[in-house]
């Protein structure tokens, strides 16, 4: 066809709108960039929804291997979860297991580091003070003082790095109480540590002048009529950091009408004891309580006048532990709290009857009354070594 042929069929191909038809009269190839598709002929073409992924199977994800390329990848199992390798294939992982671990001690033996830990906490208990027991003579009559509840001490987070593979623990026995007879003191509570790191000293002994031993407090272990010191540091991982423990309450005197003192952390006071001569009575005086560790035992009684409560722990209030008992009545055991886990006092034992010990985790042991009431024995302490 010659050009002016070609011209005049192109100018056929013209519709009203000056659009070209391209059914007639033209040929070659449309370019892409002229919004052609680069063929010269095309077959009827049919777009179609995908339902599927071509190469998958049950259970696999898809993920990106490259620019434009896609893989698969295996199937995992049941509580499997899918973990990122970054720009690697994802893989499936199981959770891994925790390390946190706590072991309890109310024995002394040897903490092992657990493997994978990072960090130590540990929370110990003095033991208990035992209460005195009760003595008479001709004239007068003195029942014995209760013991002092144990200091709880709590550490700082230890690093375990920092930590040796094994650490001796020690846990303190409870006081022993006075045996029955006239005028028996009872013992100190023992000290708990977990090795040089950190410490937990005992309630005081009760006294057979009526006097309550005072509480064990994180620094030193309590005496009569006062509580133990407070300690505001030890080591951990050579660096001073500040512990959890607070001085112990001090046991009510006998020529006093002081209270028993209650305590935070370290143990509460003993109570006093009843007090008779001639005709001049003076009633026993109920324990004091500490808010997070041990409560101190109970006084003992005389003749009518009724041996006093144990303290208890999870309170700041005289009394709430063991009941003391009524006349010719022996003391009520105390308990331990399930929320602190520190034991309460003991109460005091009745005329002629012994003083109830006091609860596990430091409770102090409750005073023997008069004629000879034996006092009762402060409670066990321990140590909890809680990692993570």
């Amino acid at each position: 066809m010659t050009q002016p042929r070609n011209l005049g069929a192109f100018a056929d191909n013209l519709n009203t709108s000056g659009q070209v038809s391209l059914t007639t009269g033209v040929s070659g190839t449309l370019p892409i960039a002229n919004g052609g598709t680069g063929q010269t002929s095309l077959s009827c073409v049919t777009a179609g929804k995908a339902t599927n992924i071509a190469g998958g199977s049950a259970g696999v994800i898809p993920y990106q291997t490259g620019s434009g390329a896609t893989s698969f990848t295996a199937a995992g199992t049941s509580g499997q979860y899918l973990k990122s390798q970054g720009s690697g294939a994802p893989i499936w992982s199981c959770v891994s297991a925790s390390t946190a671990n706590s072991q309890t001690f109310t024995s002394s033996g040897t903490w092992t580091k657990p493997a994978g830990i990072t960090f130590v906490q540990v929370c110990l208990w003095g033991g208990g003070g035992g209460g005195a027991s009760g003595g008479a003579n001709s004239s007068c009559g003195y029942a014995g003082g209760g013991g002092g509840g144990g200091a709880r001490v709590r550490s700082p987070i230890l690093l375990a790095a920092c930590l040796p593979s094994t650490v001796t623990i020690t846990v303190g026995n409870g006081g022993n109480g006075g045996a029955g007879g006239s005028c028996n003191t009872g013992t100190v509570g023992g000290t708990s540590s977990f090795g040089c790191y950190v410490k937990a000293y005992g309630g005081g002994y009760g006294c057979y002048s009526a006097s309550g031993g005072g509480g064990g407090g994180s620094g030193s272990a309590g005496t009569v009529s006062a509580g133990g010191s407070p300690k505001a540091i030890i080591a951990g991982g050579g660096v001073p950091v500040c512990a959890t423990g607070g001085s112990g309450g001090a046991g009510a005197p006998l020529a006093s009408s002081q209270n028993s003192g209650s305590a935070e952390w370290g143990g509460g006071g003993g109570g006093r004891g009843a007090y008779r001569c001639g005709g001049t009575y003076i009633c026993s005086k109920s324990a004091a309580s500490s808010i997070y560790g041990p409560g101190g035992g109970g006084g003992g009684g005389v003749n009518t006048k009724s041996g006093s409560a144990g303290g208890a722990s999870n309170s700041y209030s005289l009394g709430g532990g063991g009941a003391g008992g009524a006349n010719c009545v022996a003391g009520t055991a105390g308990t331990q709290n399930p929320i602190t886990l520190s034991g309460s006092g003991g109460g005091g034992g009745g005329f002629k009857k012994a003083g109830a010990a006091g609860g596990l985790y430091g409770g102090g042991g409750g005073g023997g009354g008069t004629c000879h009431g034996a006092g009762g024995n402060g409670g066990k302490g321990a140590v909890i070594v809680n990692s993570w």
